[in-house]
Formats: C-alpha cells, structure tokens, sequence
C-alpha cells in the first residue's frame, strides 16, 4: 500500500520548498506526493488523494484476490500502480482529450479505437516546442475559482502552494468537499 497519514490522505511533512512559507510557518504541513507540485493548490492535492486512495483500495483487493501475492508488497504495489496507470489513460483517452481535441481531430490522429500491439520503433519522446509551449494549454483550463460541494468558491490567486485548505481537522472531508465541487465544474 502507498504511505497514508492518520487521517487517511497524502503523507505529511513539516516542510516543503513548494509550500508558501506562511502557511508552514501557521503551523501548517505540507503534502508529499510522487510529484513535487502536489501542494500547487487544492485541487491538485485532492486529485493526488483521490488516485492514492484508489491505489490502495486495488492493493487491498489484488491481495484478497491473490493470496499468494499477499508476501510480496512489491508485486501488489506493482500491479495496482498498473491498473491505475490504465484508469487514467482511459480517462485521458476517452473524456479528456476528445472534450480538448474534439472527436473528429482525435480519429484524424488516430487517437481512438486503442492500440492492439506495442511498437517498439514509435518514438515517444516529445518535441521541446510541445513540452515548453502547446502541452501548458492545460493551465489555461484551470478557473480562477475552485467550486466546492458547499458551494462555497475558492480563488485560487490566492492560495497557490498553500495546503492549509484541505489540511488540519478532518482533512477527508475537505478534500471531498473540493472533489465534489470539481466534479460539478465546467
């Protein structure tokens, strides 16, 4: 299983280069994560929450299901990491890309219908141009304000690398609260 804190998400420590000093410094603790921007903003801590609960959740069951794997945290880890790299291309592939790309762009590409071998030949490297430029259009499908399942908005101008807002006393449910009202966004 992925490391959790007490309260159920992200591991915690007591500092972190990517944490607004303010915050630490209210006593506050950062998240950690498999990548250094998980504390960026709540939104994103939430998300890395989510995937960790549910790498967890497919450990648990890979284990029930295979006991002999149950002596070897690796081949559990290994295969729920599997299954939750799936998920997201999946996601990717079939919600995210065509609602940015759109349909008939993504079947020109040939980005639709999988991929039935694997060809060792395709290069997978991106271009710099793309890295630097055209793969930051993500950014700008961010909204200035985060909903909330309260309905209670959050602007993120203000809170970049703070993780107060889904840390302290029950930090689950703040990070539900932020799920939900993404869920809702546009």
């Amino acid at each position: 299983l992925l490391r959790e804190n007490d309260e159920g998400t992200l591991p915690l420590v007591n500092g972190d280069p990517a944490c607004k000093p303010e915050a630490v410094a209210d006593g506050h603790k950062c998240f950690r994560a498999g990548d250094v921007r998980v504390n960026v903003q709540p939104g994103l801590i939430s998300m890395h929450t989510l995937w960790l609960k549910q790498h967890n959740r497919l450990a648990r069951e890979l284990a029930r299901l295979n006991p002999s794997w149950r002596s070897s945290d690796e081949t559990l880890y290994q295969e729920a990491r599997r299954i939750v790299g799936a998920q997201m291309q999946r996601l990717t592939y079939k919600e995210f890309l065509p609602a940015g790309l759109g349909r008939g762009f993504m079947r020109r590409l040939r980005l639709t219908g999988g991929r039935r071998s694997y060809n060792r030949r395709c290069d997978g490297t991106i271009h710099n141009e793309f890295a630097a430029a055209a793969f930051r259009f993500g950014h700008s499908l961010i909204d200035d304000v985060l909903q909330r399942k309260d309905d209670a908005d959050f602007e993120l101008k203000f809170n970049f690398q703070d993780p107060s807002p889904v840390s302290g006393s029950q930090p689950m449910s703040k990070v539900q609260s932020f799920l939900e009202g993404m869920a809702r966004q546009p």
